[in-house]
């Protein structure tokens, strides 16, 4: 086999793995907090999104991307090997998609919105082939490439189903279809384009921050006057400078979201012909989840890739007072952004009339029946994951990947253990009891790997493999003490009265022996 195909497939085979799992698990993990068709879509096109953004990100990530373009091979050649690999892998990804789905319903005949679901699934995941592609070499940051790849296939699904939006759903399937076929050429000739005409440097377009009325931009310092020696400040301001591209993308995305509610109060009813407009707009607000995801796993991955994590170590506070710090920033932002703002959106759409399932949604639990509750603590699960998975991985494409993966485990493991009745097999233990031992058993091990792991400057397979032994040890600790408090096994062991001895009269009464 030839080096480049070699190097390729390398480079593609953790983004192939992690696309792979997301297609097949989400059939059979996802739990009520989601429902199964939406929440299996969604999985499919993050996982497709991060393939997408691997063929060059890495690149530019690891600095190999000059390396590339120094290689004695034409430009031409490298693009066709890169691009035939990243097809081959969307084409597998697509394809296990399907025949989970397939395998899922064993034999049973597949509904409407399933179907709706997998047609719409296929059209994201070819706007991530070439969204990918152009994003990362026009960009080349990931940030900005993953939040243009994810926006503009969905910005232009949008556009579509509005212009269409009297017309009948297999109509509606062909223009979009139609659309994202047009945009994944335009796509794929402009990235070849931008391949072909590389430079090791690309115009920048100059530095973007955030401006200083708003009180996290740069400020004009005077030039005498003793210091004032504030470190907790200078961190808390620190890490909400490093999330200021993440700040940004939520303006627009809160433009959008009003948009969209616009639109829905304009409509008259879901019971038009176009129902892929109607599905469109009511699942708007999950774009919000992306923000968490991308928070936390930007916190450690990103300085691990800048080279400023060995600085930040040795700067003259603790390393447990840094993480927390990281983690609370990571939280605060997370949850407002992710969890807060979708519902507070929402809900003002339900005053104006315009209701959505998110506004009104109920989980099986019954504690947390609230909305807000759910958002808020599916956004902070998000941003606690994100930020574990940022802590053992070099860059933040990386981290998104492992993120993805190691939060559909333990999110399906979690539901599972929640929805478990006796006609699931009779596993013993309850919602209170799963809850309250393997939850806060769970997030503490996350916690302290998340520490251990902050300390190190380079991560390997060692520490992959500590990671995965303390989690799976803590989950078979949390089943344990739950089966075993359950079951009670020790009752076996105790007698149900006490020991009988030597038959004994007592009492007030004294009893006589009466001879007849």
């Amino acid at each position: 086999m030839n080096a480049l195909i070699r190097k390729e497939i390398r480079l593609l085979r953790p983004a192939w793995i992690t696309a792979l799992l997301l297609a097949a698990w989400p059939a059979y993990l996802v739990r009520p907090l989601l429902i199964q068709e939406q929440g299996s879509a969604l999985a499919f096109w993050l996982g497709s999104l991060v393939l997408g953004l691997t063929s060059f990100g890495k690149e530019f990530n690891a600095g190999t991307f000059s390396l590339l373009l120094a290689q004695p091979t034409p430009r031409r050649r490298i693009w066709r090997v890169k691009v035939s690999l990243l097809a081959i892998a969307f084409a597998s990804v697509f394809v296990v998609w399907w025949l989970s789905w397939l395998l899922r319903l064993a034999g049973a005949p597949m509904n409407k919105e399933l179907w709706m679901g997998l047609q719409i699934g296929g059209l994201l995941a070819l706007g991530s082939f070439s969204g990918g592609l152009w994003t990362t070499l026009l960009f080349r940051q990931v940030a900005a490439a993953f939040w243009f790849t994810l926006l503009i296939p969905a910005a232009l699904m949008f556009s579509v189903s509005m212009l269409l939006e009297k017309h009948a759903d297999s109509f509606m399937i062909m223009v979009l279809y139609a659309v994202l076929g047009i945009y994944a050429i335009a796509g794929f000739w402009w990235a070849r384009r931008l391949f072909l005409r590389a430079q090791d440097a690309q115009w920048t377009g100059g530095t973007i921050v955030l401006p200083a009325w708003l009180g996290v931009g740069p400020a004009i310092r005077p030039a005498v006057g003793v210091p004032k020696h504030k470190p907790l400040r200078a961190l808390i301001w620190k890490e909400i400078h490093s999330h200021h591209v993440s700040l940004l993308i939520a303006g627009v995305l809160l433009l959008l979201h009003s948009a969209a509610i616009a639109i829905r109060s304009a409509e008259s009813g879901p019971s038009q012909p176009n129902n892929i407009l109607h599905m469109i707009l009511e699942f708007w607000w999950a774009l919000w989840l992306a923000l968490p995801l991308v928070i936390g796993s930007s916190a450690v991955a990103e300085e691990r890739k800048l080279g400023t994590l060995e600085s930040q170590l040795c700067q003259p506070t603790t390393r447990r007072t840094q993480l927390a710090i990281k983690l609370a920033v990571a939280l605060l932002l997370g949850t407002f952004l992710g969890g807060f703002m979708p519902w507070l959106l929402e809900s003002a759409g339900t005053r104006i009339g315009v209701a959505n399932a998110i506004a009104s949604v109920r989980s099986s639990v019954e504690f947390f029946s609230q909305p807000l509750v759910i958002t808020g603590l599916a956004s902070a699960w998000i941003t606690v994951v994100s930020l574990y998975a940022s802590t053992l991985t070099r860059n933040t494409l990386q981290a998104m990947g492992a993120a993805l993966v190691v939060g559909l485990t333990l999110t399906g493991i979690v539901g599972w253990a929640i929805d478990a009745t006796p006609r699931d097999g009779g596993l013993p233990w309850g919602m209170p009891l799963v809850g309250w031992i393997g939850l806060p058993t769970l997030l503490a091990t996350l916690f302290w790997l998340s520490f251990k792991n902050y300390k190190h400057l380079h991560v390997g397979w060692n520490i992959w493999l500590r990671n995965l032994l303390t989690i799976l040890v803590s989950v078979a600790f949390a089943a344990t003490a739950t089966g075993t408090i359950y079951k009670r096994p020790w009752e076996g062991l105790m007698t149900l009265e006490p020991r009988h001895g030597t038959v004994q009269l007592s009492g007030p009464v004294r009893p006589k022996i009466r001879i007849v």
